[in-house]
């Protein structure tokens, strides 16, 4: 019973036309008027034997499967009538009827094989062959196609589509498929001929055959029987590129954390660092002024402004170093480095000649041993990046980004693919490493182009020192004005 039900499944569909159906001589009036008892029907041989009560239980059952195919086929174009579809519900349980004989302990169970056998043979020619004449009549002519639509790319568009759906439904084609599908080439041949070739109908009928939902309106227009797979097809297509859409917003998402990862440090350089340090008390006396071109001090992407002051040294503490100016004014220098690049010590009464950005002293002349010195501490501060604030800043904004992806675009694909999840963080993990090594790869860089133009910064610097070597020794030389001391 289960082989018997199983072989009515694969061919439910239905046809409102039978009349055409090629099926073996035997059963070719079942294919247009079924008897009332199918079942019933006797063979043509009038001796009982057991081959003839197998052949015609064979051929009653599968003129009950052409039936209900046929009547299955007519409900999904829906043209079946009540009373067609009250007959069908009726003949599930007939061929039950038939199939019980040939099970175990029925009357039949001895021929059971030689059933199932011959039931096979006939679905193969019988039920085949009905089924293809029922869907080749189910599709319109190719005239009704050509009336239906009023422009040409609509029609070739159509024809084209149930061309290809009658071969790929049908296939192989008895005769009447094969002249249904040659007049839908002709009515194709008629719009377009091939020797008048039109680009525009051309494109526009390409346009219309390669959407899903005209290929949907045609089948639920002309065969619905067949709208049930384009539906899906459609909704196939349309998952499928609102994933792609999800999917492309995704990935672009983060190729939008390796664009800030980039272009943020790379934004900060390129504003440079251009904040000038006045000095804390302006020596007043004109020839002590740097030259606007020697006073400001062009490194990459940053700008340093120095003041040349002098004096003698009152005491040092530490770093800081205490100098008496000759106009009277203390200021306070940090001057001396400790570590392997330490300066030398200076003591009370010293006179000095220095250089500085601000309280930091770059360069400086110590008149009693005749010697430059630079302060490494100023020079590494001057060529340096503010990195570690870069860095933060930037992780900062790296972590809100990839919050906003994970809360508003991750839940756009998260039922997509699962190992997206770990690769969102994967991807953070890699993005905070390169924004890590990034910038300090660039601070690396831009510190050997600044050390270099500083390098070549200093030997003016102290070209300047040694030129106003005299005026100093001779400012401290003279006596120092009490009242302008009080200032």
């Amino acid at each position: 019973m289960a082989f018997a039900l199983a072989l009515v499944l694969p061919w439910c569909g239905a046809a409102p036309a039978f009349a055409q159906a090629e099926p073996a001589q035997e059963i070719a009036p079942a294919a247009t008027t079924p008897p009332e008892n199918p079942d019933t029907a006797t063979p043509d041989d009038s001796v009982a034997t057991p081959e003839n009560a197998v052949e015609q239980d064979a051929q009653a059952y599968t003129r009950l499967v052409v039936r209900h195919d046929s009547l299955a086929f007519k409900e999904e174009m829906r043209q079946i009538t009540a009373a067609e579809r009250d007959e069908m519900a009726a003949i599930p349980a007939r061929g039950a009827a038939i199939a019980r004989k040939y099970s175990p302990g029925g009357e039949q169970a001895a021929q059971a094989a030689a059933y199932r056998q011959r039931v096979k043979e006939l679905s193969a020619t019988v039920v085949a062959t009905a089924r293809a004449t029922w869907i080749t009549d189910a599709f319109p002519t190719a005239d009704a196609v050509i009336r239906a639509f009023s422009t040409d790319a609509e029609r070739l568009a159509t024809l084209e589509i149930l061309l290809d759906l009658l071969e790929y439904r049908v296939n192989p084609s008895p005769p009447p498929t094969v002249e249904k599908k040659n007049g839908y080439r002709r009515a194709i041949a008629r719009i377009s001929p091939p020797a008048q070739y039109d680009a525009t109908l051309f494109a526009a009928t390409k346009r219309l055959r390669e959407s899903r939902q005209f290929r949907l309106d045609v089948i639920s227009r002309f065969v619905p029987a067949f709208a049930t797979g384009a539906t899906g097809e459609l909704r196939a297509q349309q998952y499928q590129t609102e994933t792609r859409g999800n999917l492309f917003v995704f990935w672009a998402a983060l190729g939008g954390t390796v664009l800030y990862t980039l272009v943020l440090p790379l934004a900060f350089l390129a504003r440079g660092q251009h904040a000038r340090v006045a000095p804390v008390h302006r020596n007043p006396n004109e020839a002590f002024q740097l030259p606007p071109e020697l006073g400001d001090a062009k490194l990459f992407r940053r700008t340093c402004g120095f003041a040349f002051d002098c004096g003698r040294v009152k005491f040092q503490d530490g770093e800081i170093v205490t100098i008496d100016t000759p106009d009277g004014r203390e200021i306070k220098m940090r001057l001396i480095d400790f570590g392997e690049r330490s300066t030398e010590k200076l003591e009370s009464g010293d006179i000095v000649s220095l250089i500085a950005r601000g309280r930091d002293g770059l360069v400086y002349y110590r008149h009693s041993t005749g010697k430059h010195w630079v302060v490494s501490g100023t020079f590494e501060a001057l060529i340096k990046m503010p990195v570690d604030r870069l860095f933060w800043a930037s992780f900062g904004g790296l972590i809100v980004l990839f919050w906003g992806i994970y809360e508003w675009v991750y839940p756009l694909v998260r039922d997509v693919n699962p190992l997206l999840s770990a690769a969102l963080g994967a991807w953070g993990l890699l993005m905070f490493l390169v924004l890590y090594y990034y910038i300090g790869f660039m601070h690396i860089f831009v510190k050997k182009i600044r050390r270099r133009q500083l390098d070549r910064w200093i030997p003016r610097l102290e070209a300047f020192i040694d030129d106003r070597t005299p005026l100093v020794r001779k400012a401290l030389a003279a006596p120092r004005d009490p009242m302008r001391a009080r200032k």
